[in-house]
């Protein structure tokens, strides 16, 4: 958001965030529809133009339990 308002942008870390969903919610059709849109090329193409913002990992499925 710095860039688009002609603010400089200086990361400083990196902070990975995960969004974290029930198993029992994981097959329901809403999830299934939040990750194909995650997956998207589209939705990587628009994250990418926003500076600061890493989205490789991004619709990524992680099983906390193994």
């Amino acid at each position: 958001m710095a860039a688009r308002a002609g603010l400089g942008f200086l990361p400083i870390s990196h902070e990975p965030f995960d969004l974290v969903i029930p198993e029992r919610h994981l097959r329901t059709p809403a999830v299934a529809r939040l990750l194909e849109v995650a997956r998207s090329a589209a939705f990587r193409f628009e994250a990418a133009t926003i500076p600061g913002y890493d989205c490789t990992e991004t619709g990524e499925v992680i099983d906390a339990a193994a």
